[in-house]
């Protein structure tokens, strides 16, 4: 009978193995489908298939030192890419940094920041940001400061990050 038990549990313990490998390389095989997937994406993003390695390379290293997912970046990087910027990964950190300040995601900066590029300053003030535009200026109040800026894409993103 003893035998018989020893058997048994062999064969389970093999029949697991085999599942646990099975579903690991299940697991290797998603994660390289999303991987080619986001390249693509950033590639048509940037224009050039070179770009979006680079891109998501950096991504990987910046979500690798953040609580922030890759897809959650790559996501918000397209984003902004798509509106005419194109942060780098300081400027990445810094929009982190202010996401997490208020507790709020990546995306919903990424979002608020897209919007406020073209005029639209609603989501900013999630972040504690309140805006009046006046003619071809804009004011911005952050923490009682107040500071004025030209009304274009690259004045409000830099007075942003």
């Amino acid at each position: 009978m003893g035998s018989i038990a020893t058997k048994a549990a062999g064969a389970l313990a093999g029949l697991f193995s085999i599942q646990q490998i099975v579903s690991f390389t299940n697991k290797i095989i998603e994660v390289r489908k999303e991987f080619e997937k986001y390249e693509a994406v950033l590639g048509n993003a940037l224009g050039s298939h070179k770009a979006a390695a680079v891109a998501m390379e950096n991504l990987q290293k910046f979500a690798a030192s953040t609580p922030y997912s890759l897809n959650e970046l790559t996501g918000a990087y397209v984003k902004l890419t798509n509106y005419g910027l194109r942060p780098t990964m300081a400027e990445m950190t810094k929009m982190g940094d202010l996401a997490a300040s208020v507790g709020k995601s990546f995306d919903q900066l990424a979002e608020a920041v897209a919007d406020a590029v073209v005029g639209e300053f609603e989501r900013l003030k999630e972040f504690g940001i309140k805006a009046k535009q006046s003619g071809d200026m804009v004011q911005f109040t952050f923490k009682g400061v107040t500071t004025e800026v030209a009304k274009t894409n690259k004045a409000i993103n830099d007075y942003i990050l």
